[in-house]
Formats: structure tokens, C-alpha cells, sequence
């Protein structure tokens, strides 16, 4: 109802600190209040599209992976993170593509957008929606741009190496093969 839309956008008013940012906040608090207002919208709108966040973070993520204005694609690929949707072949395609494109290149100004792709792959190998036959070409990707000679990217496939290893059960056999 009426009442209830605007009782909601008097909460957001009033909550505005714990949900908008700025461009002069840390990621971290960038992340967590990007985090809270996409949750927001999903409550809102999920009744009446209910596959809103899948659709939503399929377009952050092309977004994210295909925008030439890099403060665009940072901002898709930090929404996509939000959402976190269920990841499909593709998904990880369109990822392991652009970071192919981008890790280890000499144009300083793609580091901060090669880890923030780091980043996001970080998130998928953490996400309980992973199909686990993903985790292989992820493990396999991470391995092979370990050879970066950018220490800020070197730093983050580390992160994403041991997350990757924290899936893997290293007890069976065929994972082992």
C-alpha cells in the first residue's frame, strides 16, 4: 500500500548512513552497504519478479565484465558480489575471459580492475551456489595466473587459492586424480 511504500522510504531516509555511500568510503563499507540496500530491493520487488536477484546479477555481472567505464563495471561487478547468484558455466566464462584480458598487463590503470574481478571470482569460489563442477576450471585458472608479475593481483589469487582450497576435499580419491 501506500502507507507502507512510504513508511519504507521514511526508514531509508533515516537509515540513510547505513545504506547509501559515498565515493569516499572504504570498499569494506561500500560492500556492506551495497549489500544491505540490494537486499532492500529484493524485498520489495522479489513477490513480484521472483527471479529478480538471478536476472539482476546476470546483468551486474555482463555489466561488470563488458562496460568500458571501469567506476561502471566496479560497481556491477560489487553488486553482482551482493546478489551472488546462482554461477553457471557461462557465468564463469564471462569471468575467466575478462580476467584472461586483463591480469598481468602492463597499463597500471587495470590492476585495481584485475583484482576487483579477483575479487568477485574470490566470492563465486565462496558461494554456496557454486556448482562444484566449476571448481576445477577456477582452481586451474588460479594456478596459471599465479605467475603475475603485479603484486596487488599475486596477493588476491592467493586469497582465491586458499579459498578454492577450502572446497576441495582432499580426502577423495578422484579429486586427488
Amino acid at each position: 500500500s501506500h502507507a507502507v511504500l512510504k513508511d519504507a522510504m521514511q526508514d531509508m531516509e533515516r537509515d540513510h548512513d547505513a545504506i547509501f555511500w559515498t565515493e569516499d568510503d572504504p570498499v569494506s563499507q561500500i560492500s556492506d552497504k551495497m549489500t544491505t540496500l540490494c537486499c532492500l530491493v529484493l524485498r520489495w520487488l522479489e513477490p513480484l519478479h521472483p527471479t529478480l536477484a538471478d536476472d539482476w546479477g546476470s546483468m551486474a555481472l555482463l555489466w561488470g565484465t563488458t562496460c568500458s567505464i571501469r567506476p561502471i563495471a566496479f560497481r556491477s561487478l560489487q553488486i553482482f558480489r551482493s546478489l551472488m547468484p546462482k554461477v553457471s558455466q557461462a557465468d564463469l566464462a564471462q569471468l575467466l575471459g575478462r580476467l584472461s584480458n586483463t591480469v598481468a598487463a602492463q597499463e597500471a590503470n587495470l590492476h585495481s580492475f584485475t583484482v576487483e574481478l579477483m575479487l568477485t571470482l574470490e566470492s563465486v569460489a565462496k558461494s554456496e551456489n557454486l556448482d562444484p563442477t566449476l571448481l576445477p576450471q577456477l582452481y586451474w585458472c588460479t594456478i596459471s595466473c599465479l605467475s603475475t608479475p603485479v603484486e596487488a593481483e599475486f596477493i588476491q589469487l592467493l586469497d582465491l587459492l586458499d579459498s578454492l582450497l577450502d572446497r576441495l576435499d582432499f580426502n577423495d580419491p578422484y579429486i586427488i586424480e
